[in-house]
């Protein structure tokens, strides 16, 4: 958890502090890319609402498209995680996105 959460942060100061066009590649089309995040925590969690918030802005600052639900509350299980990451690489399989996938454990 709190390597995620300085990975987020640094992203996001990154940006704020240097802005994207100093730090990244200008020619690199940043929003044809997906990062797919599958965390295990739920909706109903304070701790991975602030996380999940951190999450977007740092997509948001890099220009990138974040494709991330937490499970509801209760919804939550190994199994239904399992398959969460198996459909998302079967996705990739077949269409190359999402170009990134983060996962909590």
């Amino acid at each position: 958890r709190t390597l995620w959460i300085y990975f987020c942060c640094f992203l996001s100061l990154l940006t704020t502090t240097y802005g994207t066009n100093i730090i990244c590649d200008p020619c690199v089309n940043r929003t044809s890319h997906t990062i797919k995040a599958i965390f295990h925590g739920q909706s109903n969690d304070e701790f991975w609402l602030r996380l999940s918030a951190t999450a977007r802005q740092s997509a948001a600052d890099m220009r990138v498209n974040l494709d991330l639900e937490l499970y509801p509350p209760g919804g939550y299980s190994e199994t239904r995680m399992a398959n969460d990451i198996r459909q998302a690489a079967d996705e990739y399989s077949r269409s190359g996105s999402p170009s990134a996938l983060v996962v909590t454990v």
